[in-house]
């Protein structure tokens, strides 16, 4: 498996197109990420991840580009 772009990709190649991969799991990069806050308190609850609409914990910390 490899991670370029956004998601993780996983070689699913066979025989006659060994070449073939499909879209895995996002990898939920910062840039995508918003935070959510609460209406009233103004708490930050949660982030969302945009491109795959994932909640995520306030407490998560995204995953740069290297």
């Amino acid at each position: 498996m490899s991670d370029t772009g956004d998601y993780e990709w996983i070689d699913v190649g066979t025989f006659g197109d060994p070449d073939r991969r499909i879209r895995g799991r996002c990898l939920h990069r910062t840039r995508h990420i918003v935070p959510v806050y609460a209406l009233v308190t103004g708490e930050h609850v949660a982030n969302l991840c945009v491109l795959c609409d994932e909640q995520l914990e306030p407490e998560w910390r995204g995953h740069e580009r290297s």
